[in-house]
Formats: structure tokens, C-alpha cells, sequence
């Protein structure tokens, strides 16, 4: 069943891609035939802009031979061309017709008398002499002789084509002569645009207007491959080759000039664009055929897929009972392990919490110590005690702050002296870096610096590094803790807690800041400190990191918010 099906698929596919060539193909077609037939109306549209252009550049020369009958010595030089002293008036007619020329653009200007022979002509500084009747047997002068407007068109086999028109001189109403203009037909059309193709010839297919002008050097017949063809709407049309190209031509003979118009568009683009219809309509059907086939396999697929579906359904009514048990086995592991983790966060909230209230108590005790000895000092016993009321209010604070320390950042941040917070801090540590001979220097703190937090959380920060640089101090002899602040950025300040200690190994530096972890012996700490601190610094929109410094001691960089932007 599955081979008979898998050939059907396969005859269906070959099918399927003949038909797509055989739409894909008439598609071109189509494309093509609508492509021509835009190009025969546009090639049209060129023909008719070619013959305007070319008869407003001959009419633009109407006037000339006109001008040349009213000039006054140009009568006077026809009226005494017998004298044999006539020769300064020709020249000075010839100058006339040199500038004439120039300021019209024609080729030559020549006055002729009425036997035909010329006495005077615009390109007299010309070393080449012109016969005396070169004119005499040309009909441009035969015209003229009858009194009427010659036009005369002369193109000789490799020789120039030239286009002439002339007017009749009258003494009164006696025929003394004509003007003859003379226009070279290679340069009639100097604004055609390049990308235009045509080409005007005579009767006798000679090319003397062309673009491109490589063109002159055949004959009409000689340029192309011609062949006739039929579009889709009925309309007869040439199509021509040459240049391993195709080009729509449309052809136009005038009769009163006796030229041939022609004017070609190039084909190429269109009958790419049809190439191209043609391989997107092929590949299109070939895409859809294989979609179809995809849509198929997939329907087959689901179909398969839900006879899967109701035989694991019968299976798995076999299992339920099993799962549920098992489900309720998972649950009340849960429930155990929910409540390990309630103890587990009970015991590190105790231990953290005594852990920050074991330097005020530690100072408390040493408070009262003293003033039990200064009872006999009142004054003494006051001051005492003032310092005891402020250390149970930060104590009060701490332990209202580390209810929520570990959820949510503090609600109000403000500005907090740097040399305030590590005053206060030095207050709290006094009695042990005054027992452990511990040096604190803090002279390179700036007092002009405030950075945004709180004042209770960064005493902590600063009690807990200063107390964990006295306990790696332990076995040093000359014990030194070095705080200095700077500004890094317009934004950022940055507070250095340096000491002279043993410093950290790589390993250590690697997991500094967790939970737990620590470096002191059994019994000396819970590894709670720095990830407190790190903690805080977090909260408080900073960071913090640790490094050896050239001492061979560990560096603690905190990095906070300035106040002074915000003020």
C-alpha cells in the first residue's frame, strides 16, 4: 500500500512540474507580448518627438535666405556683376555672409547671379575655390529662377548630405540672382538624448542622420536583422536585431522631404523581465507543489499522531492510580522540605542578627565597665551614658532595618557624609583598634563628599570591613588600615579600605562575598559579614570588589551614587 502510494506521489510530482513549466513558459509570453506592445506606442511616441525636432531645425533656417534678398548690397553686387570692378563689393558681401553664417549655424551662404554663377559665399577665406556654376544645373537655383522657395536635398556616395533652400532677387520685378543656404545635415541635431536610437535616410536607404553616429557608415538595409511580427492586440510591428539585441522599430516616410523616419527602443529589459515572470511563475508552482505535499505528510502526521494519542490514553488509565500516589508522596515531601527551609531561614536571620548587634553590645559593655569606675565622676558617668542611649538607638535601628534587609532596597535614600559614617564607625571600634595597637588613618577622606544611602547601613558596611582588616592584622606587627575616598566620575565616588595584611589567594577572591564562606578558623565567624556588606552596597545602587594591593594586604572598592548631582 505504502509503495503504491509513494509511486502515485511521484507521477503526481512529474505532472506537476510540466505543468509549471508549461504556465511558466506562457506566462513569459504574455509578459513579453504586453512589453512590446508598451514599447510600440513609446518608439511611436519617439518618432513623432524625432520628426518635430528635425522640422523645427529646418524651419529655424526658413528665414535666412530670405534676409539675404533684402540686403542692400547684396542688390547692388547682383546689379553690377558684369563690371569687372566689382571685386571690393564681393568681398565685403562675402564678409557679410561669413558673419550671417556664423551667428545662424549653417554650413555655407552664397548668392549666385541669375546665369548660376556664384559671386559672393560666407567661406570665401577657404583655400578650396568654388566652381562658378556649381549651382547653375541644381534645382535649389532652377526653383529660385522661377521665382519660387527652393529646398534641395544632395547626399552623393561618401561625400556629405547637405540640405539647401534659396529665394529669388528681384531689380523691381526683374530676376537678378538668389540666396542660397546651405545646411549640413550630419550636425541639423545636437540636443537628441543619448540613450535615443533612430535614424533618418533617403530614398535610397542611405543613413545621413543618426544617433548614434557610428550609424552614417550604412544603409538602411544594412544595420539590422528586420523581422515583422503580430502582438496580442492585432498590431503589425518590426522587431530588429543587431548587436546580439532586439529593438522595437517604427519607420515613417515624409513626402514632402522624401526621408524615412525610423526610431528603435531596445528590447532587453523587457524581455528580461518576461524571463524573469516566466522562472518566478515556474518556481512559484514548484513551492506550492511542495507545500501541498508538506500540508499532506503534516495532515497524515496528525492523524497518526491522534491514533498514538488514544492508544497512550489507554494506556495511562492503567497508571493513574500509581501517579497519584506518587503525587501525594511528592507533596508531602514538599511540605517537609517548605518547613526546613522556614528553620534554615529562622537560623540565618538569628545568626545574622547577632552578628550586628555584637559590636554595640561589645561597646555597651565596655561603657558600662567604665562608668562603674567613674561613679565618683558624675560628669564622666553622663557622657557615658549619653553614648549608651545612642548605641541602643542604632541597635533599635539595625535590627528594624535587617527585618526587611534581605527583601527590598531601602525606601529613602540621602545624602550621608563619607567622614561622618566612618567617624561614627571608628566611635564603635575605638576600644579594639585602641587594645590591638591597630593604626586607622582616614585623613585622605574628603569632607566635601556625599554619596546616596543611608548613614546606619554604611556604618555597618564600615564596621564589618574594619573589624574583618583587624582580625587578618592578628599576627602583624605593625597593623595598619588605610580609608581614602575620591571622585571616579561626576557621579560615582569611590571609598578604598585598605590594610597591610595577608591579602586573599585567588580562590578566596573568587568566593569572597558568599554567604558562609570564610577564611577564619572554627568559631571566629560565620562567613556572614562580607556577603552582609555586599548586600548592602547592592541595595544602595553601588558595587564593591576586592583585591590585593601592592602591600601584599586586601583592598575593598566601594563604588556609590554622588550626592552631589542630585543636590
Amino acid at each position: 500500500m505504502t509503495l503504491k502510494t509513494n509511486k502515485r506521489i511521484v507521477w503526481l510530482g512529474i505532472a506537476w512540474f510540466l505543468v509549471s513549466i508549461v504556465l511558466g513558459i506562457g506566462a513569459g509570453k504574455l509578459t513579453k507580448d504586453l512589453g512590446y506592445q508598451a514599447l510600440h506606442a513609446e518608439v511611436s511616441d519617439r518618432l513623432l518627438a524625432s520628426i518635430h525636432r528635425v522640422r523645427g531645425a529646418l524651419n529655424s533656417y526658413h528665414y535666412l535666405p530670405f534676409l539675404l534678398t533684402q540686403n542692400e548690397d547684396v542688390v547692388e553686387l547682383l546689379q553690377n556683376s558684369a563690371l569687372s570692378n566689382n571685386a571690393a563689393q564681393a568681398t565685403k558681401v562675402s564678409r557679410y555672409l561669413e558673419q550671417t553664417s556664423l551667428v545662424a549655424g549653417a554650413s555655407g551662404l552664397f548668392i549666385v547671379d541669375k546665369n548660376g554663377h556664384t559671386v559672393a559665399y560666407s567661406n570665401w577665406r577657404d583655400q578650396q575655390a568654388l566652381r562658378p556654376d556649381e549651382f547653375s544645373q541644381l534645382p535649389v537655383f532652377q526653383f529660385a529662377a522661377k521665382g519660387e522657395e527652393g529646398r534641395f536635398y544632395e547626399h552623393q556616395s561618401q561625400q556629405q548630405a547637405f540640405y539647401y533652400l534659396s529665394a529669388p532677387i528681384y531689380d523691381r520685378s526683374d530676376f537678378i540672382g538668389a540666396a542660397i543656404v546651405r545646411i549640413d545635415l550630419e550636425n541639423l541635431i545636437l540636443d537628441t538624448p543619448v540613450e535615443e536610437l533612430y535614424a533618418i535616410s533617403d530614398d535610397q536607404g542611405r543613413i545621413f542622420i543618426a544617433s548614434p553616429q557610428d550609424w552614417l557608415k550604412y544603409s538602411l538595409s544594412d544595420l539590422a536583422d528586420i523581422r515583422s511580427i503580430t502582438l496580442g492586440n492585432g498590431t503589425h510591428a518590426e522587431l530588429w536585431t543587431f548587436n546580439q539585441q532586439h529593438y522595437m522599430s517604427h519607420q515613417v516616410r515624409l513626402d514632402d522631404l522624401g526621408w524615412t523616419f525610423t526610431s528603435l527602443v531596445s528590447a532587453r529589459l523587457d524581455e528580461r523581465y518576461a524571463d524573469l515572470v516566466a522562472a518566478i511563475t515556474m518556481a512559484g508552482l514548484w513551492i506550492l507543489g511542495v507545500l501541498l505535499l508538506f500540508l499532506r505528510e503534516r495532515h497524515l502526521k496528525h492523524l497518526s499522531q491522534q491514533e498514538t494519542r488514544l492508544a497512550l490514553l489507554q494506556a495511562n488509565e492503567s497508571l493513574e492510580q500509581k501517579v497519584e500516589e506518587r503525587t501525594q508522596a511528592l507533596r508531602n515531601a514538599q511540605q517537609e522540605l517548605v518547613q526546613t527551609s522556614k528553620m534554615a531561614a529562622l537560623g540565618r536571620m538569628s545568626t545574622a542578627i547577632a552578628h550586628e548587634l555584637n559590636q554595640p553590645l561589645t561597646a555597651m559593655r565596655t561603657y558600662i565597665a567604665i562608668s562603674k569606675q567613674l561613679l565618683s565622676d558624675p560628669a564622666m558617668v553622663k557622657e557615658n551614658l549619653s553614648t549608651l542611649d545612642d548605641l541602643t538607638e542604632r541597635m533599635a535601628i539595625i535590627t528594624s532595618q535587617l527585618k526587611t534587609f534581605a527583601y527590598k532596597k531601602p525606601e529613602n535614600v540621602q545624602p550621608v557624609q563619607l567622614v561622618t559614617a566612618i567617624n561614627q564607625s571608628f566611635t564603635l571600634l575605638r576600644t579594639r583598634l585602641t587594645e590591638e595597637k591597630v593604626t586607622l588613618e582616614c585623613d585622605k577622606v574628603s569632607d566635601t563628599h556625599y554619596v546616596l544611602g543611608d548613614n546606619v547601613r554604611l556604618e555597618q558596611v564600615l564596621v564589618n570591613l574594619i573589624n574583618n582588616a583587624c582580625d587578618a592584622l592578628h599576627q602583624q606587627t605593625d597593623k595598619r588600615i588605610l580609608i581614602q575616598s575620591e571622585c571616579v566620575s561626576d557621579d560615582k565616588i569611590q571609598l578604598s579600605v585598605e590594610d597591610n595584611g595577608p591579602g586573599f589567594n585567588d580562590e578566596q577572591l573568587e568566593h569572597l562575598f558568599e554567604p558562609f564562606y570564610t577564611t577564619k578558623s572554627m568559631g571566629n565567624g560565620l562567613g556572614l559579614g562580607l556577603a552582609i556588606v555586599a548586600a548592602i552596597i547592592r541595595d544602595l545602587n553601588g558595587s564593591i570588589q576586592a583585591q590585593r594591593n601592592v602591600h601584599g594586604g586586601a583592598t575593598f572598592l566601594i563604588l556609590l551614587p554622588s550626592a552631589q548631582q542630585r543636590q
